[in-house]
C-alpha cells in the first residue's frame, strides 16, 4: 500500500486497527470505517465504479477450494482479501 492509502474496513477490530497503524507508523494513516448497511455499502459501490476505491485482493480460490481460503485466511499472513468465487 502507498503512503497515501486509505484503508476501509466494514468489521473493523482492536487488533486490525493497530495492525494498521503499526504498519503506517511513518506514514500517513487515514481510516474510514463504515457499518455493513445498504447505504454505506452503495456508496462504497460508487466509489469502485469511480475508480476511486480499489480493493487489494491476495488470492482467489475457486468454491470447491473452500477449506484452502479458509485455511488461507486463518494464517494472518494475507496480503489483501482471500475471495472465493461461487
Amino acid at each position: 500500500m502507498s503512503r497515501d492509502s486509505v484503508y476501509v474496513t466494514v468489521v473493523p477490530s482492536p487488533g486490525i486497527v493497530l495492525r494498521v497503524c503499526q504498519f503506517w507508523r511513518k506514514s500517513r494513516v487515514r481510516m474510514f470505517m463504515m457499518r455493513p448497511d445498504r447505504s454505506d455499502l452503495g456508496y462504497l459501490s460508487e466509489l469502485y465504479l469511480e475508480g476511486k476505491l480499489r480493493p487489494i485482493i491476495d488470492q482467489i480460490f475457486t468454491f470447491d477450494q473452500l477449506r484452502q481460503a479458509f485455511d488461507k485466511s486463518m494464517t494472518g499472513r494475507t496480503s489483501g482479501k482471500v475471495v472465493v468465487r461461487v
